[in-house]
């Protein structure tokens, strides 16, 4: 691994294609806000790009989850709204840069601005079918369930940052010494 931000990349690869893998509605919103906040954005947007194709691989090859029109569009649809919260997160303003808490607190923003994106086109879509029941009870589970994972991973990635910050300082003070 020639650096921190190759290793975060992979791993963050890894993380994205076993969620895919593991549950067929991982916690793409989390993902594209941690993806848009940690990496530059054409890598976070290609990455993303790349869970939700294992995603919806995942989603066709599940037996119980008909191949029709309708879901290959919505699965599109869902790759539009994780590709602008990818976008959205990618902004990265100053305010995020101060402190750990700040930081999670953007991300927590981002968070929920990317599930509103990704509902709204979902229900613009279905509205043209004749309707679509997201119930706020529904909303606020999977809004817990993203913002879950992105904490996870944005402490997670803040660790590994301090981590090797703190080897890579370690060790050049070590090299100057002796």
């Amino acid at each position: 691994m020639n650096s921190p931000k190759q290793f975060w990349s992979l791993l963050f690869i890894g993380i994205g294609i076993v969620f895919s893998i593991v549950d067929s509605y991982p916690p793409l919103v989390g993902l594209a806000t941690v993806a848009g906040t940690t990496l530059l954005p054409k890598r976070a947007i290609g990455l993303m790009i790349l869970v939700w194709l294992v995603n919806a691989i995942q989603i066709c090859r599940n037996p119980n989850h008909p191949i029709l029109t309708v879901s290959l569009i919505w699965t599109l649809i869902t790759g539009l709204g994780i590709v602008l919260t990818t976008g959205l997160a990618a902004i990265k303003p100053t305010l995020m840069q101060k402190s750990p808490l700040e930081r999670l607190l953007w991300v927590s923003l981002v968070s929920l601005l990317g599930l509103i994106i990704v509902e709204v086109l979902h229900t613009a879509f279905w509205n043209t079918l004749g309707g679509y029941g997201l119930t706020f009870e529904v909303f606020v589970w999977m809004f817990s369930k993203e913002l879950l994972w992105t904490v996870v991973l944005t402490t997670s990635h803040l660790l590994i940052v301090s981590l090797t910050n703190n080897f890579v300082i370690s060790r050049n003070y070590r090299q100057s010494v002796f």
